[in-house]
């Protein structure tokens, strides 16, 4: 295989379901999810894919598809069952993981949260004034205990896909519907933490890079809301909500943050299943399902004016349905080439570099989150495909192979 150029092509990897056992109960983290399911508000699955229990498998697949960068999503419950205490087998089990992601070429980066809480911060942690704080304890013991394993930090993944799941949409915990106000406090909970965690992180593990992945569409945009006050463009339902609870914490924090050390741009998502409410929301909420390549360029012009981190671009289309029985339909893998073919030729014709490199997507189906009726989200695992039953290639990634990636590859 040739060596990456410039630009590296990256996976995200793990989540419930992927980091847990491939034989036997999925998973026996005590986190919200757990809660959920004891509270029959969300289902279970009875497999899952074992990336702690076995990484090489998971680690070569992802080095065939080309890729050079693993964005490795952690369980802050799993490491920290307790309160203020790292799990040291759960922390050997990472280290164990990463170490094999290493041995392959491939250099990992440590998502640390996408909102999911551990059980003892209660299932509406994020409305707690402690839980930032809470959060960036756990980012520090994380970064000092695996600084050698990886090259990054992102404390923070679609904060606001999250809490709009949670809070409005009913689809996360704490399953709570059209709860404008405790969306916009969770989230502002969540944004705290971020800048409470790149802040002490600055100082603690400079060497490692800091960033957050911020939610595509317009929850991207209250995302910024939150951290910049003369924020536009935001639909009237959020606008009248952002002025009536006022300038939260994160707002306060960002004014001293440092910046950023990697820039992120994230494109496209499919809209959540659904109707009425649920359908509204999602559809001003999470963009539209196609990649907008024409504004690509303006939006990395603009970028490359107000920042000198060099940015990944990342591609959030959904691309497959799965059910409950972990069954793929409506796969467009072709359109997903076309759309990966332009996105590259934009960024060619910008500056390679700038752009860090481009992420694809999911290494493992899983869903993200979903209640009882509707399951987008929580395990979604194909368990018919992949090399030696190992239940590969990514929701996000279908269709993509080496041979189409073979633009970012020198020859």
């Amino acid at each position: 295989m040739a060596e990456p150029s410039s630009i590296s092509t990256g996976v995200f990897l793990g989540g419930p379901g992927v980091d847990g056992p491939s034989q036997g109960p999925v998973d026996e983290v005590d986190d919200v999810w757990r809660q959920a399911i004891s509270a029959d508000l969300a289902a279970s699955n009875a497999a899952g894919v074992g990336f702690l229990d076995d990484p090489n498998q998971l680690a070569s697949s992802a080095r065939r598809l080309g890729a050079r960068d693993v964005f490795v999503r952690l369980s802050w419950a799993r490491l920290m069952p307790r309160q203020g205490e790292l799990d040291e087998k759960v922390l050997r089990s990472y280290q164990d993981a990463l170490r094999a992601l290493s041995e392959h070429g491939l250099q990992a980066q440590l998502i640390l949260s996408d909102g999911t809480l551990p059980a003892w911060s209660g299932a509406e942690g994020w409305l707690m004034p402690a839980i930032p704080e809470r959060f960036c304890e756990y980012a520090v013991f994380v970064a000092k205990e695996l600084r050698n394993f990886c090259t990054g930090i992102v404390t923070m993944e679609a904060p606001g896909e999250f809490a709009c799941a949670g809070w409005l949409l009913g689809e996360a915990p704490p399953f709570r519907t059209a709860a404008g106000r405790d969306c916009l406090a969770a989230l502002d909970g969540m944004l705290a933490a971020h800048l409470l965690a790149s802040a002490k992180l600055a100082v603690e593990t400079p060497e490692l890079s800091r960033s957050m992945i911020p939610s595509s569409g317009m929850l991207g945009t209250l995302e910024s809301a939150l951290l910049v006050p003369d924020e536009t463009d935001l639909p009237l339902v959020f606008s009248q909500w952002l002025v009536e609870l006022g300038p939260g914490r994160a707002q306060a924090l960002a004014l001293a943050a440092p910046a950023p050390t990697i820039t992120w741009v994230v494109l496209g998502r499919g809209p959540l299943p659904g109707d009425g409410l649920r359908l509204s929301m999602a559809q001003f909420g999470f963009g539209p399902d196609q990649i907008d390549v024409e504004n690509l360029h303006e939006v990395l012009q603009h970028i490359q004016t107000t920042s000198s981190a060099p940015t990944y671009l990342a591609l959030r289309s959904v691309v497959a349905h799965i059910d409950s029985l972990g069954r793929r339909s409506e796969v467009r893998g072709r359109q997903r080439q076309s759309d990966l073919a332009d996105l590259l030729r934009v960024a060619q014709e910008h500056q390679l570099g700038h752009i860090r490199g481009v992420v694809v997507g999911e290494l493992v189906d899983r869903w993200r989150w979903g209640g009882r009726s509707q399951r987008e989200g929580l395990l979604g695992v194909d368990h018919l495909r992949g090399d030696g039953g190992v239940r590969l290639l990514a929701t996000d990634a279908a269709g993509v192979t080496p041979q189409s990636l073979s633009l970012l590859h020198s020859e």
